[in-house]
């Protein structure tokens, strides 16, 4: 890694996301302008033991299911310019999502057609969209996509599992509400330091 002219070697990150790689570059500079001199063990550690659950997080592996807390335009952006160097296994499924208030549209056009089949969801949050609704949005945007409801997003991520099966890949995103109602589903797994 290098910041600012200042190299870091055999630097590794708990995160495949490439917003994140940035985010790490960030903070060292940051802390290198506030306390002067860093030692280079001490960054490789602490980048490495450094997990935002929720980015890019990997949940299982059979299927491969991934958590992205994703919820605006910008941040599905993101997280599409880290999937796709991924070359995630198909089938895909995406559990998705997505509050009211936000660029519903510009969201799924950015994150549906990467999928074979779309479950759509609804958080907890008030404001969230119903799955019914996203899944009209889903249609009008991929309509390639296989689409599914799954009002309870517990039920949908194993919905999600289920039709990916052991092979696939389940993304789980658009709503942080979303990776919130599934902490425990979620939880549990050690991170993978890459």
């Amino acid at each position: 890694m290098s910041v600012d002219g200042w190299e870091v070697e055999h630097c590794a990150v708990a995160t495949r996301a490439a917003y994140q790689l940035e985010n790490v570059a960030l903070a060292v500079a940051a802390c290198r302008l506030l306390l002067g001199t860093l030692h280079g063990d001490a960054v490789r550690a602490a980048v490495a033991g450094t997990v935002v659950p929720g980015r890019l997080q990997v949940i299982a592996e059979r299927p491969l299911t991934l958590a992205d807390g994703a919820h605006n335009p910008d941040g599905v952006r993101a997280l599409v310019a880290s999937l796709d160097p991924l070359h995630l296994s198909e089938p895909r499924v995406l559990v998705l999502s997505v509050l009211a208030d936000k660029d519903v549209a510009t969201m799924v056009e950015l994150l549906a057609s990467r999928f074979a089949t779309v479950v759509c969801t609804q958080s907890s949050e008030p404001r969230a969209l119903s799955a019914s609704a996203l899944a009209a949005a889903v249609h009008r945007s991929a309509p390639a996509a296989e689409v599914c409801c799954e009002s309870e997003p517990a039920t949908a991520l194993a919905a999600g599992r289920r039709l990916a099966g052991s092979s696939g890949t389940v993304l789980v995103s658009g709503s942080l509400y979303l990776l919130a109602d599934l902490s425990g589903e979620l939880s549990g797994r050690s991170p993978t330091v890459y």
